[in-house]
């Protein structure tokens, strides 16, 4: 199923033109890692007040703050990747790699999103006992580390075929 789609993709004008017009796929493949980067930090600024826990209003500022930063790059990051996508051949849809990139990306998108929907519902959220201050001792992290996953299996993309064999 994903080959079919990944096909009729590569049939659409966006892939001839990311195929066939080197420095837009480059002007793309720019904006996308750029657009990680800035995820990336600003994920990184909320989860690490998250993880420290030791001051509620610090960690739902900065929720509050980089909240737009986040889902504004995630949403440069996803156009442009869903474009990049379009001339994509066997880097595309079933390639495992991609999968796991996705999977990482589900992942890491509901864990931000739930850690600042808690922030911004109630400041102290993540303070209110020791085992709350645990998890948010682990989430921190673990919301951090999923990005970073994100972004190591796009890298991986490029060289997926060395990992696993082209389905088609």
């Amino acid at each position: 199923m994903f080959h079919a789609i990944q096909v009729w993709f590569a049939a659409t004008p966006p892939a001839a033109i990311v195929r066939d017009v080197v420095w837009f796929k480059a002007l793309l493949e720019s904006a996308h890692i750029l657009a990680d980067g800035l995820v990336l930090f600003s994920v990184g600024m909320i989860c690490v007040r998250v993880a420290r826990a030791s001051s509620p209003d610090a960690a739902a500022e900065a929720a509050r703050r980089f909240a737009p930063w986040v889902w504004g790059a995630l949403a440069v990051a996803v156009s442009t990747g869903l474009v990049l996508l379009t001339g994509a051949g066997r880097r595309g849809l079933d390639n495992p790699m991609f999968q796991i990139k996705l999977a990482a990306l589900l992942s890491a998108a509901l864990v931000t999103g739930g850690l600042q929907l808690s922030l911004a519902r109630d400041a102290g959220f993540w303070t209110v006992n020791p085992r709350r201050r645990a998890a948010a001792a682990m989430l921190g992290p673990l919301c951090f580390l999923l990005w970073l996953a994100t972004v190591f299996a796009g890298r991986l993309l490029a060289y997926s075929t060395a990992f696993f064999e082209p389905r088609y």
